[in-house]
Parts: C-alpha cells; sequence; structure tokens
C-alpha cells in the first residue's frame, strides 16, 4: 500500500560519497586552461587511465604533502540517482557537488572538469568551468563550501563521474583534485539492495551472491570472494566446524569463500608471533607453521598467509606466497591463488577479528573499494604478477622496493642484513621465487644462502579455546518467522507525540528518535524546499505560491527520497512503516531482518487540480541486541 502511495521520489539521502584525490605539483604560477593530469590520462588511456589515475592519488595521499591546500569533493545528494525508467516525465535528477578546503591553505579554483564513464567506457568531458566560474578564478577560503547544481541530469547511462577541480592554492602550489560522483546504475533501478542479501550465506561483507569486476589498473580488477566459487556451508554450518582438526578443516573447506568464513567466524586475531634464531650469525625470521595457525588461531600477516596456504592446499591449481621487503627491514606477506589463466591475491590481515571496518562490501561500487583497504580487505584479480606488483606500487605512498612469489608448504625464513651499507634480504637456497621489481628496487639486495637448521617448537603452543559470535549461531530462516512484534499491516497503533524532545509512546511501549539516517535535499531548477532535520525527525515544507508559474503544468512533484539503511541479521531487526491520524498510527508495513531500501515520496494534484499534502509517515525500529531498542523516524512534507 504505501509503496503506491509513495511511488516516485524525494532527494532525502543517505549522505554517500565521494572519494577526494589530489595531486601536488612544484610551486609554479597558475596557468589559465592548463592540460590537466586528468586530460592526459583521458586521452592517454581512456577509462582504464582515469579511474587508475584518480585511485592511485587517493591511496597515495597526495594530497597530505606540506603546504598544498587540501580539497575535500562530495555530492551531499549522492547515491546519484538515473531518472530512466520513473514515472513522472517532469522529473529531472539534477543534484549538487560541494567543493571544501579543510586545511589552512585557501585554494583559487581555476577549472571545473566533470567526466562521465559510459557502460563502453568511453569518457565524455565537460568543461563546467564557464558556467562556474564566469568571472575567472575564485578562491575557496579555509572551510568555505563551493557548491553548485549539475549542469545536466543524471541520465541512467554513465557508470560513474569524476569531478575534477584545478587550481593554485595560497602557496603557490598547482594542484588537482578529484571526487568520485557515485551513481546507483550499476543496479537495475528497482533493485532494492546495491547487493543481495542472504544473511545463511553472507559474511559480514562478503556476499554470497555479489556479481561484478571492477576495473581497478590495467590487467587488474576487484572482484567478488565468490568469483574462486561459492561456499557450500551456512555460516551456521561452519560454526559447528570450528572446534574440528587442522586436518578436519583442511579436509571439509575446499573454496576461498569457504575459507574465509571459517577464518571469520573463528575469530582469527593479531599477534605478533615469529620467531627470531640465531643461526651462523643470521638471525632468522621463522613463521608459524599452517597446521599451528589453524590450531592457535592467532597471529601476524606471516601466520595468516600459511594458515590460507595450509587450509586450501590441492583446491586451487596453485596457491602460494608474494611477499615484499622494503629498504627500512620492514615487509609484509599475503597470498596468491592461480587458477584458470589468472592470478589472485588475497590479504587475511584485513580478515582478522579486529579489522573488519578495512574490508571492502562486495557491491562492486567505487565508493565502497575507496574505504576498504584497497589491496588489504577484499580479492584482487589480475593478468600477471607483474601487473598486480604495478598496481600496488602506484596505490603505496612508501612502495616497497621488491617482491617475491613463490610456493612452499609454510612461509620461508628471511633475514634482513646490511652489506656495504645496502640492506639485503636473505633468503634460503634451493627455491623457486620469483623476483618482481617495485619502488627503487636498486636500494635493496637480495641474496640466498644456506638455509636455517635450527626450529622453533610451534608445537609447544596450546589450540585455541575459540568462542563463536552468536550473530553466527543463527539460524536465520528458521528465526525469521519470530518477528520482535505481532503488528501487521492495517493495524492501529495508539500514539503520545513528544517528538520535539526526541520521545514517543506508541502501544505502550516507549521509542526514542533513530540519530541512523542522514537526509540530504535536492531540488528541481526554480523548485526549493525547505525544512529541518533534528533528531531523527524530518519537517519539509514546499513555498508553492513562489513557484506556481513552474508547477502549473504538473501533475505531480517529486520531492526526493528517504534512505532507510539498516542492515541487522534476522531477527535482530525489525522495520514498521506507518502513517499517522491524529493520536493513532496505521501500519503500512512490517519488514523482518535486513533491509535497504531508498523510498520514494512525491506530492501530487487531487482531482480538483490542488496540490494535496503527503501523509505523515512513521517509520519505527526496532532492535533485538543485548536489551531490546526501540527508535523512530518521522517525516512530513507540508504545503505553504
Amino acid at each position: 500500500m504505501l509503496r503506491k502511495l509513495i511511488s516516485l521520489a524525494l532527494c532525502m539521502i543517505l549522505c554517500v560519497s565521494a572519494s577526494v584525490i589530489s595531486a601536488c605539483a612544484e610551486e609554479t604560477a597558475p596557468v589559465e586552461k592548463r592540460i590537466t593530469k586528468i586530460q592526459k590520462a583521458v586521452e592517454e588511456g581512456g577509462d582504464k587511465a582515469l579511474w587508475e589515475l584518480v585511485n592511485t592519488n587517493y591511496a597515495t595521499n597526495a594530497y597530505k604533502e606540506e603546504g598544498c591546500s587540501e580539497l575535500y569533493i562530495w555530492a551531499p545528494d549522492g547515491p546519484v540517482l538515473p531518472c530512466v525508467g520513473r514515472e513522472d516525465e517532469h522529473v529531472k535528477n539534477y543534484y549538487m557537488v560541494d567543493m571544501m578546503v579543510t586545511n589552512n591553505v585557501g585554494l583559487m579554483l581555476e577549472q571545473v572538469l566533470s567526466y562521465t564513464v559510459q557502460p563502453d567506457g568511453t569518457c565524455v568531458l565537460q568543461d563546467l568551468s564557464q558556467d562556474l566560474l564566469p568571472a575567472g578564478p575564485e578562491r575557496i577560503a579555509p572551510g568555505y563550501v563551493f557548491s553548485y547544481r549539475s549542469t545536466y541530469p543524471a541520465d541512467g547511462t554513465s557508470r560513474y563521474e569524476i569531478v575534477a577541480a584545478v587550481g593554485t592554492d595560497d602557496n603557490g602550489h598547482e594542484l588537482e583534485f578529484y571526487g568520485v560522483i557515485q551513481r546507483l546504475n550499476y543496479i537495475p533501478y528497482d533493485a532494492a539492495e546495491i547487493v543481495s542479501v542472504n544473511p545463511d550465506y553472507d559474511i559480514d561483507r562478503v556476499r554470497y551472491e555479489a556479481d561484478f569486476r571492477m576495473i581497478l589498473a590495467d590487467g587488474v580488477w576487484w572482484v567478488p570472494i565468490n568469483t574462486l566459487g561459492k561456499t557450500r556451508y551456512t555460516n551456521r554450518e561452519i560454526a559447528d566446524m570450528v572446534e574440528h582438526s587442522p586436518e578436519e578443516k583442511q579436509e571439509e573447506i575446499s573454496t576461498l569463500y569457504e575459507a574465509i568464513q571459517l577464518f571469520r567466524i573463528s575469530g582469527f586475531t593479531y599477534t605478533e608471533d615469529n620467531a627470531d634464531i640465531l643461526e651462523n650469525e643470521i638471525k632468522w625470521e621463522h613463521h608459524k607453521p599452517g597446521r599451528d595457525a589453524v590450531r592457535t588461531n592467532t597471529g601476524c600477516c606471516a601466520t595468516d598467509s600459511n594458515w590460507l596456504n595450509y587450509i586450501l592446499s590441492g583446491d586451487y591449481e596453485q596457491i602460494g606466497f608474494l611477499s615484499y621487503s622494503c629498504a627500512d627491514n620492514n615487509g609484509h606477506v599475503f597470498n596468491f591463488i592461480y587458477q584458470d589463466g589468472y592470478y589472485y591475491f588475497i590479504d587475511l590481515t584485513g580478515y582478522e577479528d579486529s579489522y573488519e571496518n578495512g574490508l571492502a562490501r562486495e557491491s562492486g561500487m567505487p565508493r565502497d573499494y575507496i574505504y576498504s583497504g584497497l589491496a588489504t580487505g577484499c580479492l584482487i584479480k589480475a593478468r600477471s604478477p607483474e601487473d598486480f606488483v604495478n598496481y600496488y606500487v602506484g596505490i603505496c605512498g612508501n612502495a616497497p622496493n621488491l617482491f617475491f612469489l613463490y610456493q612452499g608448504e609454510n612461509n620461508l625464513p628471511i633475514a634482513g642484513i646490511e652489506i656495504d651499507g645496502l640492506m639485503t634480504m636473505t633468503y634460503p637456497e634451493g627455491y623457486d621465487i620469483q623476483i618482481l621489481d617495485g619502488n627503487e628496487p636498486d636500494k635493496l639486495g637480495v641474496q640466498f644462502v644456506e638455509g636455517p637448521k635450527k626450529e622453533y617448537k610451534w608445537s609447544a603452543l596450546k589450540d585455541a579455546k575459540i568462542k563463536v559470535k552468536d550473530k553466527y549461531l543463527r539460524d536465520a530462516e528458521k528465526n525469521a518467522a519470530e518477528p520482535l512484534t505481532a503488528w501487521q499491516p492495517g493495524d492501529v497503533l495508539t500514539l503520545e507525540d513528544n517528538s520535539d524532545k526526541g520521545r514517543a509512546v506508541i502501544d505502550g511501549v516507549k521509542f526514542g528518535t533513530s540519530k541512523r539516517d542522514e537526509v540530504r535535499v535536492g531540488f528541481e531548477d526554480n523548485l526549493y524546499l525547505d525544512g529541518k532535520h533534528a533528531n531523527g525527525v524530518f519537517d519539509l515544507s514546499l513555498q508553492l505560491e513562489q513557484h506556481s508559474e513552474a508547477m502549473k503544468d504538473m501533475d505531480s512533484l517529486v520531492l526526493g527520497e528517504l534512505n532507510i539503511d539498516i542492515v541487522r541479521t534476522i531477527p535482530e531487526t525489525q522495520l514498521v512503516i506507518c502513517t499517522r491520524e491524529g493520536d493513532q498510527l496505521t501500519v503500512q508495513e512490517v519488514t523482518d531482518g535486513k533491509y535497504y531500501e531508498s523510498r520514494q515520496i512525491s506530492i501530487r494534484k487531487d482531482e480538483n487540480g490542488n496540490w494535496t499534502e503527503t501523509p505523515e509517515y512513521w517509520y519505527l525500529i526496532i532492535t533485538n541486541g543485548k536489551k531490546m531498542k526501540y527508535e523512530f523516524g518521522r517525516f512530513k512534507c507540508e504545503l505553504n
């Protein structure tokens, strides 16, 4: 019923975002309409080079160089929704783009460029400078927001948009800043989620049904974990395996997806557990073997990679290690898998129990990739090890000097020795190791010597006592039939409204305002929506008298969207949407479990040609955590 009442759109959207990137050059006088790095990238390599430039500059934090201005670019109305397929022909989905200097160095803005990337990879350039800067360069002072309305509707055909701000800061640095303006047409318009949710099989941000491939660089892609095979087990079934022996786990687990389920559900934790043993005047760094990694359930990056190498032994054409070293004797190691002609790189450090915020939500969206650990926290597919290393070096601010690719039962012992002033990585001889150049490879030496004979007594370490989190023990299908309330569509609930104080009593239960949803408002040309958002309550008004000429030929008006973003495991959350009549709420919809949807709201003329107000919608969120939590939000648009 509610879906019919609010069938078009109000642009009130959960804040999204955009990545911000800059490239800082030497101090020179500004040059009007100079050829920018982003223009050169597109001319030389198209959309691949465009994305690589933007992604690389973000990852290296180039804008953090001392003395450079910092500019953040974002779309407060985003994700930018295409208007194709909407019912109202008058709707044009314009949106705002904001730029703000975030440090104390101002920026003289000289050019604003917009690149939209089409499904076929074509990059379409719009130089917005003349429209936005008609009087010439404009200074953006520290803390000031330069804002503009997009000059064309989101037509639903482009994959994403890059906005480039070009200028010279107060210290004379020529700068480029890039913002990724997110679009939702990676998926069908009517999809309720970016990636469908399957609570039985999804493991945190890893999605069982994810299906995408996002280019990162030439020959390098971000792909979902299930690319290398889906799982045969529910999370509850994996939870039943955590007390099995290492040998049993190795036999039961056959895909990377299943391995990550086991790794996450077992709650693998980080500890520094390498063992240094002096032998023949060389201090060798030894690493915990895979079997011991499984049974102790803790360790560092070397232990993580040995864990995966052990669990997936024999399940793919090849599985092994990619380690890297730096001239300061620091390093890292993770896994590679070779299957069907491609290399896949996975770093389990990003999947440790304490590292969830670094995981990329498997959506295929640039936003989710950029906000992850980039090469840590997702699966990277590459045409060759060289392609991956070139990409990895490009995104690292302090890139490694050398990379080492090899296979083996476990990580090899390693030592860093300074020889004639050159840090030299020392490996045991007799192994097939492919050495790949990183950044300034001449600053690091390599030698192969007779390997160590001594071993650390790893068997003396105790087995871990694994406690599985409650969220992995619930049977989603079984519990889905046990809603948190018995409310059904059509039920009438009593209401005591104290929402001005952030409180309400609904059917005798005390609710507090929800602060979970963030609302932004976007506008049609010459139509302005005034209002406020406080304490989870949204009061908006449309000034009709000011816009009668613009609205006279319209039968309906799309104001925007209220985005409800609740992602909790069944049966932890219930969403109840109601309409208000006086001191009563009538239930329209009840949804149990995970939920993600943009609610489209419109105002229409009645049969006499008069504009009608929207109903007052209330949405109730009931959450069952350690204790029951009751929250509400309210929306109403009044006509003035």
